[in-house]
């Protein structure tokens, strides 16, 4: 099988035995599967290599998920995934607004990790295809860039107020603080 037509992805997550697993699986449908320990060497790692996916934990030494996230959008348009065991709305509304294209919690099921994979792949392989056959590139994240899920009040490095759990909207709902870069 040749290695380089493979679609590449990164999996970035401080435990070791997670990384192994996931890499076993995504090895097994056909993935070629680099690892990271932390958000620091999967930026190392991004800058040297294309990778059509990275799955990124939040919870990581010398530079958590969402700080790797939004420096990958400096330069990259790369599908991210976050899987982590922060499982709160709030945890998921960082993810998005940090530039993270999908979230899955863990504990997780190797059925949906799988079949996200494949979507964000898919996706990514059909527009970089389009931009590549008409020579036009999508527009690239710069830092003084709203990040994805501005139009909902979310900037980097800001602040916003998530509606209620009640859903009814008396302005009381939970604060979450974007993380600085």
């Amino acid at each position: 099988m040749d290695t380089n037509n493979m679609p590449r992805i990164l999996m970035a997550d401080d435990n070791h035995e997670i990384r192994e697993v996931v890499n076993i699986l995504l090895s097994g449908e056909g993935y070629r599967v680099d690892e990271a320990a932390d958000g620091r060497e999967a930026l190392e790692k991004i800058r040297s290599n294309p990778y059509d996916l990275v799955i990124l934990d939040v919870m990581m030494p010398n530079m958590n998920g969402y700080q790797a996230c939004m420096e990958i959008r400096k330069s990259s348009n790369t599908p991210i995934l976050f899987l982590s065991a922060k499982s709160q709305v709030e945890d998921k509304t960082l993810g998005f607004s940090s530039g993270g294209d999908d979230y899955l919690p863990k504990p997780f099921s190797y059925q949906e990790l799988l079949s996200r994979v494949k979507a964000l792949i898919r996706r990514y392989q059909v527009y970089k295809g389009k931009d590549e056959a008409t020579g036009e590139h999508g527009p690239e994240a710069s830092p003084q860039q709203e990040m994805p899920g501005a139009g909902m009040g979310f900037r980097q490095g800001s602040s916003a107020i998530m509606p209620s759990a009640d859903g009814i909207g008396n302005g009381q709902g939970s604060s979450a603080i974007m993380p600085s870069a």
